[in-house]
């Protein structure tokens, strides 16, 4: 990506500013669950082509005890 002119510097700065700002998590990791990675979907061969039969929906999912975080759920 090329960033050009001051607006292009800007952003580029303020990206980089952004990324050295240090928050506090307000959790342990300790406190953490596992991350739940669902099994690999292969799709179907079709005439020669793989096809993908996908169904979105919004969801959540609970990382720490009492907090949620919305998610994107595939094929649920």
């Amino acid at each position: 990506m090329r960033l050009l002119g001051a607006a292009g510097a800007s952003l580029a700065t303020g990206s980089l500013a952004a990324c050295e700002r240090q928050t506090e998590s307000p959790r342990r990791p300790e406190d953490r669950k596992a991350l739940s990675v669902p099994p690999l979907y292969s799709g179907a061969r079709e005439n020669g082509v793989r096809v993908y039969d996908l169904t979105l929906q919004r969801g959540g999912a609970s990382f720490f005890e009492g907090v949620t975080t919305p998610t994107i759920d595939i094929n649920q």
